[in-house]
């Protein structure tokens, strides 16, 4: 059984084979915790070198990132996106020193969420941060055929597709390589996770 100190090292090798990637999109079929795991971990790695590193949650369906790092967000992206008054700073959190950040998914209901991503306002918070992180990881919503976050993979150098051996359909991974192909987006490799 592999580790996932070594798998994380594997993937960080394969990143840099790629080149620039320092902001990664990450994307699943399922609703798992294989892939908000991947990105906690990759993101300490991150941290631990000394890169400043944000992780940005758009599965707004979801808590799981929220409760690895214990975070208490009052507000995250949804409220960002939602509301004009929210400023970015409040949905910055701190969550190991300096070099790890987060930014939770929000506390609107995954109901009223699903054309935020495409807001304009995600570009403009997107433009303000880019330049103050070595890596951004992005954590999306699990891709179904009526996926409606297809921008934010415009905004990555690349993507890794993270599959649950058990529960990933052969179809829905075509899918996704011909969104990805489609946007023009660089598939940067594929974990599998058993669960």
């Amino acid at each position: 059984m592999v580790s996932m100190r070594e798998t994380l090292r594997q993937i960080n090798s394969g990143l840099e084979i790629n080149g620039n990637s320092s902001v990664i999109g990450f994307v699943t079929s399922n609703d798992s915790f294989s892939q908000p795991t991947l990105v906690a971990n990759l993101a300490m790695m991150y941290m631990q070198a000394g890169d400043k590193t944000l992780i940005i949650d758009t599965n707004f369906g979801s808590d799981a990132l929220l409760k690895a790092f214990k975070v208490q967000s009052k507000f995250g992206l949804s409220d960002y996106l939602d509301k004009g008054n929210t400023q970015l700073d409040s949905i910055i959190n701190k969550v190991s020193g300096d070099n790890l950040s987060f930014i939770s998914p929000g506390t609107l209901d995954r109901t009223d969420t699903k054309y935020l991503i495409e807001d304009p306002r995600f570009n403009v918070l997107f433009d303000a941060i880019k330049e103050k992180y070595n890596r951004i990881l992005i954590n999306t919503t699990p891709f179904k055929e009526d996926y409606d976050e297809t921008s934010v993979f415009s905004l990555c150098d690349g993507v890794i597709l993270v599959n649950d051996l058990k529960h990933t359909r052969k179809k829905d991974v075509v899918q996704i390589i011909k969104t990805m192909g489609k946007l023009k987006v660089k598939i940067l490799g594929y974990v599998n996770a058993k669960k």
